[in-house]
Protein backbone atom coordinates (compact mmCIF):
# COMPACT_ATOMS: atom_id res chain seq x y z
CA UNK A 1 0.00 0.00 0.00
CA UNK A 2 1.51 3.44 -1.10
CA UNK A 3 1.40 6.33 1.37
CA UNK A 4 -1.33 8.06 -0.65
CA UNK A 5 -3.50 5.23 -0.05
CA UNK A 6 -2.81 4.98 3.52
CA UNK A 7 -3.71 8.84 3.85
CA UNK A 8 -6.81 7.80 1.69
CA UNK A 9 -8.08 5.07 3.89
CA UNK A 10 -7.72 6.89 7.33
CA UNK A 11 -9.21 9.83 6.10
CA UNK A 12 -12.01 8.11 4.16
CA UNK A 13 -13.47 6.59 7.80
CA UNK A 14 -16.00 8.66 9.95
CA UNK A 15 -14.19 9.72 12.75
CA UNK A 16 -11.19 11.56 10.44
CA UNK A 17 -13.78 13.33 8.18
CA UNK A 18 -15.30 14.64 11.54
CA UNK A 19 -11.69 15.25 13.57
CA UNK A 20 -9.99 16.99 10.47
CA UNK A 21 -12.21 19.61 10.26
CA UNK A 22 -12.34 20.40 14.18
CA UNK A 23 -8.67 20.62 14.27
CA UNK A 24 -8.56 22.99 11.01
CA UNK A 25 -10.81 25.28 12.49
CA UNK A 26 -8.34 25.17 16.03
CA UNK A 27 -5.58 25.79 13.16
CA UNK A 28 -7.40 28.32 11.83
CA UNK A 29 -8.17 30.12 14.92
CA UNK A 30 -4.65 30.33 16.23
CA UNK A 31 -4.36 32.70 12.85
CA UNK A 32 -7.16 34.42 12.97
CA UNK A 33 -7.28 35.34 16.93
CA UNK A 34 -3.89 37.48 15.98
CA UNK A 35 -5.90 40.18 14.38
CA UNK A 36 -7.56 42.99 16.60
CA UNK A 37 -11.13 43.07 14.36
CA UNK A 38 -11.48 39.28 15.93
CA UNK A 39 -10.84 40.37 19.69
CA UNK A 40 -12.60 43.21 19.47
CA UNK A 41 -15.72 41.67 18.36
CA UNK A 42 -15.56 38.51 20.22
CA UNK A 43 -14.72 39.69 23.82
CA UNK A 44 -15.16 36.08 25.25
CA UNK A 45 -11.69 35.21 23.36
CA UNK A 46 -9.74 37.85 25.36
CA UNK A 47 -11.53 37.07 28.61
CA UNK A 48 -10.28 33.63 28.45
CA UNK A 49 -6.73 34.35 27.76
CA UNK A 50 -6.38 36.69 30.40
CA UNK A 51 -8.20 33.75 32.71
CA UNK A 52 -5.58 31.99 31.20
CA UNK A 53 -3.20 34.05 31.92
CA UNK A 54 -3.87 34.73 35.49
CA UNK A 55 -3.58 31.00 35.92
CA UNK A 56 -0.48 30.61 34.84
CA UNK A 57 0.69 33.75 37.28
CA UNK A 58 -0.57 32.26 39.96
CA UNK A 59 1.19 28.84 39.73
CA UNK A 60 4.74 30.37 39.21
CA UNK A 61 6.80 29.66 42.14
CA UNK A 62 8.50 32.90 42.62
CA UNK A 63 6.51 35.28 44.92
CA UNK A 64 5.06 38.44 43.02
CA UNK A 65 5.00 41.44 44.92
CA UNK A 66 5.52 45.34 44.23
CA UNK A 67 9.47 46.21 45.05
CA UNK A 68 10.26 49.11 43.35
CA UNK A 69 6.82 51.26 43.02
CA UNK A 70 4.75 53.73 45.14
CA UNK A 71 1.01 54.87 44.36
CA UNK A 72 0.30 58.25 44.67
CA UNK A 73 -3.87 58.62 43.83
CA UNK A 74 -5.61 61.19 43.04
CA UNK A 75 -9.15 60.00 44.03
CA UNK A 76 -12.42 61.31 43.73
CA UNK A 77 -12.67 63.85 45.93
CA UNK A 78 -9.63 65.06 44.83
CA UNK A 79 -10.32 65.12 41.70
CA UNK A 80 -13.52 67.42 42.21
CA UNK A 81 -11.80 69.61 43.63
CA UNK A 82 -8.75 69.74 41.31
CA UNK A 83 -11.32 69.77 37.65
CA UNK A 84 -10.50 68.37 35.06
CA UNK A 85 -8.19 68.23 33.45
CA UNK A 86 -6.25 68.02 36.70
CA UNK A 87 -4.83 70.98 37.52
CA UNK A 88 -1.27 70.82 37.11
CA UNK A 89 0.14 73.18 40.19
CA UNK A 90 -1.33 70.68 41.96
CA UNK A 91 0.88 67.89 40.25
CA UNK A 92 4.13 70.37 40.32
CA UNK A 93 3.49 70.05 44.53
CA UNK A 94 3.48 66.41 43.87
CA UNK A 95 6.34 66.08 42.56
CA UNK A 96 8.76 69.17 44.61
CA UNK A 97 7.78 67.17 47.49
CA UNK A 98 7.54 63.61 46.13
CA UNK A 99 11.61 64.39 45.35
CA UNK A 100 12.11 66.10 49.24
CA UNK A 101 11.27 62.61 50.41
CA UNK A 102 14.24 61.09 48.39
CA UNK A 103 12.05 59.27 45.73
CA UNK A 104 14.54 58.09 42.71
CA UNK A 105 12.14 58.45 40.12
CA UNK A 106 8.79 60.55 39.64
CA UNK A 107 6.58 59.45 36.92
CA UNK A 108 3.45 61.05 35.85
CA UNK A 109 0.02 59.05 34.31
CA UNK A 110 -1.71 62.35 32.89
CA UNK A 111 -2.14 63.16 29.42
CA UNK A 112 -0.70 66.56 29.00
CA UNK A 113 -1.77 67.32 25.43
CA UNK A 114 -2.70 70.52 23.86
CA UNK A 115 -6.54 70.73 23.52
CA UNK A 116 -8.08 70.08 19.58
CA UNK A 117 -6.67 73.07 17.22
CA UNK A 118 -3.59 73.83 19.17
CA UNK A 119 -0.29 73.69 17.98
CA UNK A 120 2.10 72.04 19.72
CA UNK A 121 3.68 73.54 23.18
CA UNK A 122 -0.02 75.70 23.33
CA UNK A 123 -2.50 75.33 25.86
CA UNK A 124 -5.83 77.46 26.74
CA UNK A 125 -4.92 80.56 28.67
CA UNK A 126 -6.15 80.16 31.96
CA UNK A 127 -3.77 76.96 32.50
CA UNK A 128 -0.49 78.91 31.91
CA UNK A 129 -0.04 79.33 35.87
CA UNK A 130 -0.23 75.97 36.63
CA UNK A 131 1.68 74.56 33.36
CA UNK A 132 4.81 76.89 34.68
CA UNK A 133 4.72 75.50 37.66
CA UNK A 134 4.67 71.76 36.98
CA UNK A 135 7.10 72.32 34.28
CA UNK A 136 9.50 74.09 37.03
CA UNK A 137 9.03 71.37 38.85
CA UNK A 138 10.20 69.12 36.69
CA UNK A 139 13.08 70.94 35.76
CA UNK A 140 14.00 71.25 39.52
CA UNK A 141 13.38 67.86 40.26
CA UNK A 142 16.26 66.85 37.61
CA UNK A 143 18.38 69.30 39.14
CA UNK A 144 18.33 67.73 42.22
CA UNK A 145 18.77 64.23 40.04
CA UNK A 146 15.34 63.09 39.87
CA UNK A 147 14.34 61.98 36.64
CA UNK A 148 10.69 63.03 35.73
CA UNK A 149 8.85 60.37 33.52
CA UNK A 150 6.65 63.01 31.12
CA UNK A 151 3.91 61.32 29.23
CA UNK A 152 2.55 61.54 26.04
CA UNK A 153 0.12 60.70 23.62
CA UNK A 154 0.13 58.98 20.54
CA UNK A 155 -2.41 58.47 17.83
CA UNK A 156 -2.37 55.68 14.92
CA UNK A 157 -1.34 56.33 11.15
CA UNK A 158 -1.45 53.03 9.62
CA UNK A 159 0.67 51.10 11.13
CA UNK A 160 3.05 53.78 12.55
CA UNK A 161 2.19 56.23 15.89
CA UNK A 162 3.01 60.06 15.86
CA UNK A 163 2.79 62.32 18.95
CA UNK A 164 -0.37 63.96 19.59
CA UNK A 165 0.59 67.87 20.54
CA UNK A 166 1.55 68.03 23.85
CA UNK A 167 1.50 71.62 26.28
CA UNK A 168 5.38 71.66 26.47
CA UNK A 169 8.07 71.97 24.05
CA UNK A 170 10.36 69.78 24.22
CA UNK A 171 13.68 72.00 24.04
CA UNK A 172 11.78 73.29 27.13
CA UNK A 173 12.20 69.85 29.10
CA UNK A 174 15.48 68.69 30.81
CA UNK A 175 15.98 66.01 28.32
CA UNK A 176 19.15 64.14 27.28
CA UNK A 177 20.22 65.12 24.08
CA UNK A 178 21.25 62.87 21.05
CA UNK A 179 24.24 61.49 23.26
CA UNK A 180 22.36 60.85 26.31
CA UNK A 181 23.56 63.91 28.19
CA UNK A 182 21.65 66.70 29.45
CA UNK A 183 22.74 70.08 31.71
CA UNK A 184 21.16 68.74 34.94
CA UNK A 185 22.36 65.99 37.68
CA UNK A 186 19.55 63.53 36.03
CA UNK A 187 17.57 64.04 32.19
CA UNK A 188 14.01 63.63 32.44
CA UNK A 189 12.49 61.02 29.97
CA UNK A 190 8.90 61.65 27.99
CA UNK A 191 7.39 57.71 27.68
CA UNK A 192 3.51 57.12 26.15
CA UNK A 193 1.11 56.44 28.28
CA UNK A 194 -0.87 54.57 25.13
CA UNK A 195 -1.62 50.92 26.39
CA UNK A 196 -1.22 47.88 23.70
CA UNK A 197 -4.71 46.10 22.63
CA UNK A 198 -3.97 43.06 24.94
CA UNK A 199 -3.36 43.91 28.61
CA UNK A 200 -0.69 40.99 29.07
CA UNK A 201 1.85 42.40 27.17
CA UNK A 202 4.17 44.72 28.56
CA UNK A 203 4.88 47.59 25.56
CA UNK A 204 8.08 49.08 24.82
CA UNK A 205 8.72 50.90 21.84
CA UNK A 206 6.29 51.94 19.40
CA UNK A 207 7.13 52.57 15.78
CA UNK A 208 6.77 55.46 15.00
CA UNK A 209 6.40 57.97 11.59
CA UNK A 210 9.76 59.60 12.68
CA UNK A 211 12.22 59.51 15.22
CA UNK A 212 11.05 60.58 18.20
CA UNK A 213 11.63 60.19 21.93
CA UNK A 214 7.64 59.11 22.80
CA UNK A 215 7.87 55.91 20.81
CA UNK A 216 9.54 54.60 23.98
CA UNK A 217 6.65 53.63 26.59
CA UNK A 218 6.44 54.88 30.18
CA UNK A 219 7.23 51.58 32.06
CA UNK A 220 10.30 51.27 29.45
CA UNK A 221 11.54 55.06 30.09
CA UNK A 222 10.39 54.69 33.77
CA UNK A 223 12.75 51.79 34.30
CA UNK A 224 15.48 53.12 32.10
CA UNK A 225 15.58 56.02 34.44
CA UNK A 226 15.81 53.69 37.77
CA UNK A 227 18.29 51.61 35.73
CA UNK A 228 20.52 54.59 35.22
CA UNK A 229 19.93 55.98 38.78
CA UNK A 230 21.41 53.65 39.96
CA UNK A 231 23.89 52.17 37.16
CA UNK A 232 21.94 48.75 36.73
CA UNK A 233 23.90 46.87 34.00
CA UNK A 234 23.01 45.81 31.95
CA UNK A 235 20.03 48.53 31.34
CA UNK A 236 16.56 46.74 31.11
CA UNK A 237 15.89 47.76 27.70
CA UNK A 238 19.68 46.19 26.54
CA UNK A 239 18.46 42.66 28.18
CA UNK A 240 18.72 40.10 25.17
CA UNK A 241 14.34 39.30 25.55
CA UNK A 242 13.87 43.17 25.81
CA UNK A 243 16.31 43.74 22.65
CA UNK A 244 14.82 41.14 20.71
CA UNK A 245 11.51 42.39 21.27
CA UNK A 246 12.22 46.40 20.42
CA UNK A 247 14.33 45.46 17.13
CA UNK A 248 11.17 43.24 15.75
CA UNK A 249 8.33 45.50 17.22
CA UNK A 250 7.22 43.28 19.33
CA UNK A 251 5.70 43.14 22.99
CA UNK A 252 6.65 40.65 25.35
CA UNK A 253 4.17 39.28 28.33
CA UNK A 254 4.31 40.09 31.95
CA UNK A 255 2.90 38.76 34.91
CA UNK A 256 0.43 40.68 37.27
CA UNK A 257 0.03 42.26 40.64
CA UNK A 258 -3.27 42.72 42.44
CA UNK A 259 -4.66 46.58 42.40
CA UNK A 260 -5.27 46.22 45.89
CA UNK A 261 -4.83 42.93 48.47
CA UNK A 262 -6.75 39.89 46.83
CA UNK A 263 -7.18 36.55 47.67
CA UNK A 264 -4.66 33.97 47.17
CA UNK A 265 -4.52 31.98 44.29
CA UNK A 266 -2.68 29.21 46.46
CA UNK A 267 -1.28 28.74 50.08
CA UNK A 268 2.05 26.89 49.02
CA UNK A 269 5.25 27.67 47.30
CA UNK A 270 3.77 30.37 44.67
CA UNK A 271 1.92 32.23 48.31
CA UNK A 272 3.24 35.46 49.67
CA UNK A 273 5.08 34.46 52.54
CA UNK A 274 3.25 35.78 55.72
CA UNK A 275 0.28 37.12 53.95
CA UNK A 276 -1.89 34.90 55.28
CA UNK A 277 -4.80 34.59 52.60
CA UNK A 278 -4.36 37.42 50.46
CA UNK A 279 -1.35 38.64 48.36
CA UNK A 280 -0.74 42.34 49.08
CA UNK A 281 -1.20 44.67 46.53
CA UNK A 282 0.30 48.15 45.94
CA UNK A 283 1.40 50.44 48.40
CA UNK A 284 -0.18 53.60 48.10
CA UNK A 285 0.25 57.06 49.67
CA UNK A 286 -2.43 60.31 49.69
CA UNK A 287 -1.78 62.28 47.04
CA UNK A 288 -3.53 64.85 49.46
CA UNK A 289 -0.90 64.35 52.38
CA UNK A 290 2.36 64.81 49.97
CA UNK A 291 0.91 67.55 48.61
CA UNK A 292 0.02 69.29 51.75
CA UNK A 293 -3.19 71.29 50.79
CA UNK A 294 -3.02 73.07 54.32
CA UNK A 295 -5.45 70.14 56.01
CA UNK A 296 -2.28 68.30 56.74
CA UNK A 297 0.22 68.20 59.94
CA UNK A 298 3.60 68.13 59.49
CA UNK A 299 3.80 64.97 60.84
CA UNK A 300 1.39 63.33 57.93
CA UNK A 301 3.35 65.06 55.15
CA UNK A 302 6.39 64.52 56.08
CA UNK A 303 5.29 60.45 56.55
CA UNK A 304 4.21 60.66 53.35
CA UNK A 305 7.55 62.16 51.86
CA UNK A 306 9.01 59.46 53.41
CA UNK A 307 7.03 56.92 51.84
CA UNK A 308 8.87 57.82 48.52
CA UNK A 309 12.02 57.73 49.47
CA UNK A 310 14.01 55.13 47.00
CA UNK A 311 11.18 53.98 45.10
CA UNK A 312 9.37 54.91 41.73
CA UNK A 313 7.05 57.27 42.46
CA UNK A 314 4.03 56.98 40.28
CA UNK A 315 1.39 59.64 40.30
CA UNK A 316 -2.26 59.16 38.73
CA UNK A 317 -5.70 59.18 39.25
CA UNK A 318 -8.21 56.90 40.03
CA UNK A 319 -11.77 58.27 40.52
CA UNK A 320 -15.07 57.49 39.16
CA UNK A 321 -17.43 58.96 36.63
CA UNK A 322 -20.54 61.14 37.37
CA UNK A 323 -19.21 62.97 40.72
CA UNK A 324 -17.82 59.91 42.09
CA UNK A 325 -21.31 58.17 41.66
CA UNK A 326 -20.13 56.43 37.96
CA UNK A 327 -18.07 53.62 36.89
CA UNK A 328 -14.12 53.87 37.47
CA UNK A 329 -12.79 56.08 34.65
CA UNK A 330 -9.54 54.70 32.51
CA UNK A 331 -10.25 51.24 33.90
CA UNK A 332 -9.15 48.22 32.44
CA UNK A 333 -9.40 44.22 32.43
CA UNK A 334 -6.45 42.51 33.29
CA UNK A 335 -5.00 39.08 33.92
CA UNK A 336 -5.45 40.32 37.42
CA UNK A 337 -9.12 41.82 37.42
CA UNK A 338 -10.65 45.03 36.51
CA UNK A 339 -7.52 47.63 36.57
CA UNK A 340 -7.22 51.31 36.67
CA UNK A 341 -5.13 53.02 34.13
CA UNK A 342 -1.72 53.86 36.39
CA UNK A 343 -1.86 50.44 38.23
CA UNK A 344 -1.62 48.86 34.81
CA UNK A 345 1.70 50.74 34.39
CA UNK A 346 2.72 50.13 37.77
CA UNK A 347 2.50 47.00 36.54
CA UNK A 348 4.31 47.12 33.38
CA UNK A 349 7.40 48.90 35.28
CA UNK A 350 7.48 46.03 38.04
CA UNK A 351 7.66 43.36 35.43
CA UNK A 352 10.11 45.03 33.34
CA UNK A 353 12.56 45.54 36.80
CA UNK A 354 11.53 42.50 37.93
CA UNK A 355 12.51 40.23 34.43
CA UNK A 356 8.97 38.65 35.06
CA UNK A 357 8.38 39.00 31.26
CA UNK A 358 8.25 36.39 28.37
CA UNK A 359 8.62 36.20 24.89
CA UNK A 360 5.84 34.66 22.82
CA UNK A 361 6.45 31.60 21.08
CA UNK A 362 6.35 32.14 17.07
CA UNK A 363 3.48 31.26 15.43
CA UNK A 364 4.70 29.22 13.43
CA UNK A 365 5.89 26.90 16.33
CA UNK A 366 2.57 27.37 18.25
CA UNK A 367 0.69 26.28 15.11
CA UNK A 368 2.92 23.22 14.94
CA UNK A 369 2.85 22.32 18.61
CA UNK A 370 -1.19 22.17 18.61
CA UNK A 371 -1.14 20.39 15.32
CA UNK A 372 1.74 17.60 16.82
CA UNK A 373 -0.99 17.61 20.02
CA UNK A 374 -4.29 17.40 18.58
CA UNK A 375 -3.08 15.10 15.73
CA UNK A 376 -1.34 12.84 18.68
CA UNK A 377 -4.69 13.38 20.80
CA UNK A 378 -7.08 12.15 18.01
CA UNK A 379 -4.54 9.49 17.03
CA UNK A 380 -4.61 7.92 20.57
CA UNK A 381 -8.47 8.26 21.05
CA UNK A 382 -8.93 6.42 17.82
CA UNK A 383 -6.34 3.39 18.37
CA UNK A 384 -7.61 2.66 21.96
CA UNK A 385 -10.05 0.02 21.90
CA UNK A 386 -11.52 0.28 25.43
CA UNK A 387 -13.60 2.86 27.31
CA UNK A 388 -10.80 3.16 30.15
CA UNK A 389 -7.80 3.68 27.15
CA UNK A 390 -10.38 6.33 25.81
CA UNK A 391 -10.70 8.12 28.89
CA UNK A 392 -7.21 7.58 30.02
CA UNK A 393 -6.86 9.47 26.35
CA UNK A 394 -8.67 12.69 27.35
CA UNK A 395 -6.48 12.68 30.65
CA UNK A 396 -3.49 13.49 27.72
CA UNK A 397 -5.53 16.89 27.39
CA UNK A 398 -3.36 18.00 30.68
CA UNK A 399 -0.19 17.66 28.54
CA UNK A 400 -0.30 21.03 26.53
CA UNK A 401 -1.44 22.94 30.04
CA UNK A 402 1.91 21.72 31.69
CA UNK A 403 4.09 21.97 28.62
CA UNK A 404 2.64 26.00 28.94
CA UNK A 405 3.63 26.12 32.31
CA UNK A 406 7.47 25.29 31.95
CA UNK A 407 7.98 27.00 28.92
CA UNK A 408 6.52 30.12 31.18
CA UNK A 409 8.06 29.29 34.23
CA UNK A 410 11.18 27.86 33.01
CA UNK A 411 12.13 29.34 29.39
CA UNK A 412 10.79 32.82 29.62
CA UNK A 413 8.57 31.24 26.79
CA UNK A 414 4.86 32.06 26.64
CA UNK A 415 2.48 29.49 24.33
CA UNK A 416 -0.26 31.84 23.45
CA UNK A 417 -2.17 28.83 21.61
CA UNK A 418 -3.46 26.26 24.47
CA UNK A 419 -7.10 27.50 25.05
CA UNK A 420 -8.25 26.42 21.06
CA UNK A 421 -7.24 22.76 22.00
CA UNK A 422 -10.14 22.73 24.05
CA UNK A 423 -12.43 22.49 21.05
CA UNK A 424 -10.69 19.33 20.23
CA UNK A 425 -11.04 17.91 24.00
CA UNK A 426 -14.75 18.78 24.08
CA UNK A 427 -15.12 16.98 20.33
CA UNK A 428 -13.71 14.14 22.01
CA UNK A 429 -15.69 14.37 24.92
CA UNK A 430 -18.74 14.28 22.66
CA UNK A 431 -17.36 10.77 20.41
CA UNK A 432 -16.53 9.14 23.66
CA UNK A 433 -20.79 9.76 24.55
CA UNK A 434 -21.35 8.87 21.00
CA UNK A 435 -19.70 5.54 21.04
CA UNK A 436 -21.48 5.23 25.08
CA UNK A 437 -24.81 5.49 23.95
CA UNK A 438 -24.20 3.59 20.58
CA UNK A 439 -22.94 0.75 22.12
CA UNK A 440 -25.97 0.67 25.19
CA UNK A 441 -28.24 1.24 22.27
CA UNK A 442 -26.76 -2.36 20.66
CA UNK A 443 -26.60 -4.39 24.15
CA UNK A 444 -30.17 -3.44 24.63
CA UNK A 445 -31.65 -4.40 21.25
Amino acid sequence: MTVWQAVKSVFSQSFWQRAVPVLTVVLSFNVLVQLHWVRENLPFIHRGQLRFHRLLCSLAPRPITAKWVRMVEIDDDLHQKLGEPTNRGFLAALVRNAVAGDATVVVLDFKLISPPRFADGQDVRERTDQNRALLQAIQDASDKGVPVVVPCWLKQTGDRWERWPSIYFDRDLPLADEYGKCAHRACARLGNINLPTDERQVPLVAPMQASDPCSESLALAAATAYDLAFDRVPLTRDKKIIKDAIAKHELVFGSFIPEDDAPAAKSGPGANPGSGHTLPGFQTTSAGKLADLGTTTSAENAAARAQCRGRIVVIGGKWRSDLGRGEFADRYDTPAGPMTGMYVHANYIEALLDDRYQREVPLWAAIGFDLLIGGALYLSFHKANTRRGKLLVLGVFLVPLLASYVVFANLNLYLDFILPLSACFVHLVVEFARDYWRLKSVAAA
